[in-house]
C-alpha cells in the first residue's frame, strides 16, 4: 500500500494526473483577467499540449471553451462564446505559432507559449 501511494504522490508532482477544472463564466473571465487570449477549437492544440486547463464554461447546448492561466493571462480555446480582452490574435499568427510548436520540449513550448502572448498583447 505504501509503494502505491508513493508511485501516485510522485506522478502528482511530475504533472501526470491532471487537476479538476472549476466552471466559470465569460463574466468571470472578464472580470478576473486584464488579458484573454481567445482562440478556436484546437487551433492551439500542439502548443498548449503540456498545459492542463484550469477552468471551463458551459451553457444549455454543452461545453463552450476551456481556460489556460499562463502567468496571470488567460488563453481560452472552444467553440463558442469566448470572451477576449485587451488582445488581437489573427488566423495566420496562430497557424504560423502552432506550425512552429511541433516536435518540440515542454520547456520550448514555453518559450513559443510567452512568444505568442506577447505578440497577441502589442498588436
Amino acid at each position: 500500500m505504501r509503494r502505491i501511494l508513493g508511485n501516485r504522490i510522485k506522478n502528482l508532482i511530475k504533472g501526470r494526473y491532471k487537476t479538476m477544472k472549476y466552471k466559470t463564466t465569460a463574466k468571470a473571465l472578464k472580470e478576473g483577467y486584464y488579458y484573454i487570449v481567445s482562440a478556436g477549437y484546437c487551433e492551439l492544440q500542439g502548443l498548449l499540449k503540456y498545459k492542463n486547463p484550469v477552468a471551463y464554461s458551459a451553457g444549455v447546448y454543452g461545453w463552450n471553451f476551456d481556460v489556460y492561466d499562463i502567468n496571470g493571462i488567460a488563453i481560452v480555446t472552444g467553440y463558442r462564446s469566448m470572451p477576449s480582452k485587451n488582445t488581437t490574435v489573427n488566423y495566420e499568427a496562430i497557424r504560423a505559432i502552432e506550425k512552429e510548436s511541433y516536435n518540440k520540449t515542454a520547456d520550448e513550448l514555453d518559450a513559443l507559449i510567452a512568444k505568442f502572448i506577447d505578440n497577441a498583447k502589442n498588436k
